[in-house]
């Protein structure tokens, strides 16, 4: 139910105020270990494969094909904002893009 919520957040709120969360996740504080970018990646993952798994058929006989549809497009929209806003200053943090890439 949570990642639905999530996904309900990433498609109704304001464009801007998603962008503006993305570049805050962006930074890394000193008393953290990794980014929350990092963190919010991986909860697109999850998204992702949990999604996934509605695709097959006996999950589609019971639920609606453009629900599922829907999420996909979320997740996909939310990575390229995600990539749009993050990517100059991930470029400029070597750790950081070891560690995206260590978990996507």
């Amino acid at each position: 139910v949570w990642l639905l919520c999530i996904l309900y957040v990433l498609q109704e709120a304001p464009e801007s105020a998603i962008r503006k969360q993305m570049r805050d996740m962006c930074t890394v504080k000193s008393n953290m270990k990794e980014s929350r970018l990092n963190r919010f990646i991986r909860i697109l993952k999850l998204c992702s494969m949990t999604f996934q798994e509605f695709t097959n058929t006996k999950y589609l006989q019971s639920m609606a094909p453009w629900l599922v549809q829907e999420s996909f497009n979320t997740i996909s929209a939310a990575s390229i904002v995600l990539v749009d806003e993050c990517y100059e200053l991930m470029s400029q943090n070597p750790y950081e893009q070891t560690k995206m890439i260590e978990r996507t």
